[in-house]
């Protein structure tokens, strides 16, 4: 329904203060409800028998449609364009007066409650910004934007608003502003505390304590005779093994660079490059070339500078994997490498698979499409230090299996392990709050909209 919301918003301007062309704005109204009604309707179309996929950075279901969905991210910024730039654009130079910069003052609401939220749905998909900073951007962007409407038009309207509708909606829209900035608050510091208590618990069963916290699975890598303890770890049930193994190396090379040190750090950086393990080849080639063209980085400032661009190659990895992951089996051979050779943030790992991949082949042998486009997302899997979350599922059947992993390098036992926890405990541990946000926010509308006029006109009348 956003495609209406946004051509009424644009309708409003137009016939603000006065409906000087009813024909004209009848007519936009009229085309832009069409072409919204065909919007939805191919978006129906299109997904009806598509399947879904669990979007664990906003925590919900959505359709593995990038393709349409990435089209009706272009109609919707399309209206962004039309309703709240270029209607508001013709309005002020239509108008004279006070009139022209009040509509100028929608425009400045408009381009950050709409504009803003619509580039950062873009960026989103592609995995430049986290789903739930998209959300949570256009919930308090959108307040911000009619809270300033709302000031504009209850203090300048030709039409004639009571005193206590003034203090009513400006409460309400201040309230939900301010409620939004405190769940959102509230929510990390949940996370944050998720983190922190799994850790332990992590550390515990690891020690060989019980085995709560809603722990799933437990994987352990023996680093010299690289062997896996899997005991409590069911490859039916638990996730890929083989994405594990390479997650657990990484992790490994990770906590040994930043572990060395800081003298003679660039030869022995170079050193561990050397060493490094096959998958690793994107990362290995991007940070050789940085070594190379920052010659005149030593020790304690080159390490702090690879931190820094490690972490700039990160999200670009990361976008990349997104991107790949998108392209659907049939079409990856050709459109993958269309993209791979075009990503110059990530040339270093076409480099790398250029030895690999060529055309359908892997390894100069013909391989299920699916097999090859796991072989290539094998080469950007993360490069992070120990204790990071890791999101994994499993397919079992016609359902997914969702859990939450952390990683930790034992220096002294010189292995890796894995503690794996059902990502239902997670969300069972940040519903209860939640739920409290929910019924507060409950309460306090209740209580603007049907209780807050008895009180105002009370004290009014005392006056």
């Amino acid at each position: 329904m956003i495609l209406p919301a946004i051509l009424h918003i644009g309708q409003f301007v137009a016939r603000y203060p006065e409906n000087d062309f009813p024909k004209f704005n009848r007519i936009t109204m009229i085309v832009l409800w069409i072409v919204a009604v065909f919007s939805v309707g191919y978006f129906c179309y299109s997904t009806w028998d598509a399947s879904v996929k669990y979007h664990f950075t906003a925590h919900h279901w959505d359709f593995n449609a990038e393709n349409v969905s990435r089209t009706i991210a272009i109609i919707i910024f399309s209206y962004v364009f039309i309703n709240f730039l270029a209607i508001p654009i013709w309005r002020i130079i239509y108008l004279k007066g006070k009139t022209r910069w009040i509509i100028f003052a929608f425009l400045m609401s408009f381009l950050v409650g709409g504009t803003v939220p619509v580039v950062a749905n873009l960026l989103s998909r592609d995995g430049y910004i986290e789903r739930s900073i998209y959300l949570t951007s256009i919930v308090l962007l959108f307040m911000a934007a009619f809270f300033i409407i709302l000031i504009l038009y209850l203090n300048f309207s030709v039409e004639k608003t009571s005193f206590m509708l003034k203090i009513v909606g400006i409460t309400f829209v201040t309230v939900l502003t301010i409620m939004q900035v405190l769940v959102y608050i509230s929510n990390q510091d949940k996370e944050s505390e998720y983190d922190i208590l799994s850790q332990i618990y992590m550390e515990k069963v690891l020690e060989g304590g019980t085995v709560k916290g809603g722990i799933a699975y437990i994987l352990k890598w023996n680093r010299e005779d690289n062997s896996f303890d899997q005991e409590k770890f069911d490859s039916k049930l638990h996730p890929n093994l083989e994405q594990i193994e390479i997650d657990f190396k990484n992790t490994l090379l990770y906590d040994e660079i930043f572990n060395l040190s800081e003298k003679d750090f660039r030869e022995s950086l170079t050193k561990l490059m050397e060493e490094s393990h096959r998958n690793f080849g994107g990362y290995k080639y991007s940070i050789i070339n940085f070594l190379k063209e920052h010659p005149d980085l030593k020790d304690k400032t080159l390490k702090l500078e690879l931190n820094k661009e490690l972490s700039r190659l990160g999200l670009h990895v990361f976008v990349t994997s997104n991107k790949l992951d998108n392209i659907f089996e049939e079409d990856f051979c050709t459109k993958g490498k269309s993209y791979l050779e075009n990503a110059q943030e990530v040339r270093m790992f076409r480099v790398a698979l250029e030895s690999r991949w060529n055309d359908c082949k892997w390894d100069g042998k013909e391989i299920a499409l699916s097999k090859l486009k796991e072989e290539v997302l094998n080469y950007f899997r993360p490069f992070v230090p120990s204790f990071t979350r890791y999101y994994r599922k499993k397919d079992v059947g016609n359902h997914s299996l969702h859990y939450i992993g952390f990683i930790k390098y034992n220096h002294k036992k010189n292995n890796v392990s894995e503690v794996g926890f059902s990502y239902r405990t997670y969300r069972e541990f940040m519903h209860p709050t939640a739920l409290k946000q929910i019924l507060v926010l409950g309460v306090v509308i209740v209580v603007i909209i049907f209780y807050f006029h008895f009180f105002f006109e009370e004290v009014l009348s005392l006056r």
